[in-house]
C-alpha cells in the first residue's frame, strides 16, 4: 500500500512537503472554508503558509475555526514520535521515532463537523537518558482515536546489558551479544490512508568475536548498517522536509531553538537514528551525517563515555555508550501546516 512505504518521499510530494505545497490542489477543494484554527506553542505566518508547532508539555489542542467546511486543500501534517534510548555501557544505538507525514488530503476527511471544536493532539516524549533496556518512545498522535486519526510510533531503545533491543517506529540497534535488531513498526500504521506517507527502518546487528562492537539505530530515511569487526553499526539517516525548516515556526526563545538551528541540512531532517556503543578496545564512532542532522545521538567516544542524547524535537535516538548510560532519545513534534 502506499501509505506503508518505509523510504522516500512519493514523487509527487517533491511539490508538497518538500518545497510549496502545489499539489494540496488537487485534493479537491469544497469551494471556500478552508482548514483553519488556532493552538500550538508556537504559530507563525510566512511564505503564504501558517504554521502550528506542537511539542510535549505545550498546548494539546487545535481548535478549528467555525467556518471549515470541509476543504483540506494545501494542508499537511508532520507528526514525529519520541525516539528510542541508547543502550547503557556498550548498548546499541536507539532507533528514531516513526514519522507519518499527511499530505494531498481528500476533501471532507476531516469532516466539516469538526467546525468549531478542538482536536486533541498528543505528543510523545524520547526514552530519557540511561532507560533503555525494553522501552519505547512515547507516540505522537493527530486526532487519537478519530477515523482521520495520524499516528507516529515511538522509537525503539537500544540494547544493553540483560536488556534486548526494541522494535519501535524505528527500530532500536542490538548489543554485540545479542545479534537481534530491531524492527519497524512505523510502516504498518495508518492503515488504509493512503494521504499519508510513513518512514520508519530498523536497527542493526553488532558483531562477535572480539572486537565487539554494538548495533545501530534505524532512521526515518534508511535502515542501520551492521557492526563488522572493529567498526560500529551505521545509524540510520533522517528524513528531509524542506518545507519544514525548523527555525521557521520554533521561536528563538525556545530551549530547542539553538540546537535544532545548528543541526545542517536547512535544518529540516528529521528522525535521526541513534549511534552505536562499543566494547573495549572501542572501535572509532561511526556516525553519517544525515544521521545527526536528523537529530540521532552520537555513539561514546573511543575513551569510555556516556552516549550522546539526540536533539529535541527531531525525534532521533539516542547513541549507544561506551561507558555509563546511554543517551536520550529526543522529544518528537507535530507541525501542522496550511494555506492562507
Amino acid at each position: 500500500m502506499l501509505n506503508n512505504w518505509e523510504k522516500k518521499e512519493k514523487p509527487i510530494q517533491g511539490m508538497m512537503g518538500f518545497g510549496g505545497g502545489a499539489t494540496g490542489y488537487l485534493a479537491g477543494s469544497a469551494g471556500g472554508g478552508g482548514f483553519s484554527g488556532t493552538g500550538g506553542t508556537n504559530t507563525v505566518d510566512t511564505g503564504g503558509y501558517r504554521y502550528h508547532f506542537f511539542r510535549h508539555g505545550g498546548p494539546n489542542t487545535f481548535s478549528v475555526d467555525g467556518g471549515y467546511s470541509g476543504d483540506t486543500t494545501g494542508l499537511e501534517i508532520l507528526v514525529i514520535a519520541g525516539g528510542g534510548g541508547g543502550g547503557n555501557r556498550t548498548g546499541g544505538g536507539g532507533g528514531a521515532g516513526g514519522i507519518a507525514f499527511a499530505y494531498n488530503i481528500p476533501a471532507n476527511t476531516i469532516p466539516n463537523s469538526v467546525a468549531g471544536t478542538n482536536i486533541p493532539i498528543v505528543v510523545g516524549q524520547g526514552v530519557q537518558q540511561g532507560d533503555s533496556g525494553d522501552r519505547q518512545g512515547g507516540h505522537t498522535v493527530f486526532a487519537p482515536g478519530a477515523p482521520y486519526e495520524i499516528h507516529a510510533d515511538g522509537g525503539g531503545s537500544g540494547a544493553t546489558d540483560g536488556h534486548s533491543n526494541m522494535s519501535g517506529g524505528s527500530g532500536g540497534g542490538s548489543h554485540y551479544y545479542m545479534p537481534t535488531v530491531g524492527s519497524a513498526t512505523q510502516p504498518s500504521k495508518n492503515p488504509g490512508k493512503p494521504w499519508v506517507t510513513n518512514y520508519g527502518h530498523p536497527g542493526s546487528n553488532g558483531y562477535t568475536p572480539h572486537p565487539w562492537e554494538s548495533g545501530a539505530g534505524g532512521g526515518a530515511n534508511s535502515a542501520a548498517t551492521n557492526a563488522t569487526s572493529g567498526i560500529r553499526g551505521h545509524a540510520g539517516s533522517g528524513q528531509l522536509f524542506p518545507a519544514f525548516s525548523s527555525p521557521v515556526f520554533v521561536p528563538s526563545s525556545d530551549p530547542w531553538y539553538s540546537a535544532l538551528n545548528a543541526r545542517g541540512d536547512n535544518q529540516c531532517r528529521y528522525g535521526g537514528g541513534g549511534g552505536a556503543g562499543s566494547h573495549p578496545p572501542h572501535g572509532p564512532q561511526n556516525m553519517p551525517t544525515e544521521a545527526s542532522a536528523g537529530g540521532g545521538g552520537i555513539g561514546g567516544n573511543p575513551g569510555g563515555s556516556s552516549g550522546s542524547g539526540g536533539i529535541q524535537g527531531t525525534g532521533g535516538g539516542g547513541g549507544g555508550a561506551t561507558n555509563g548510560p546511554g543517551g536520550y532519545g529526543a522529544d518528537g513534534m507535530l507541525v501542522i501546516r496550511y494555506p492562507i
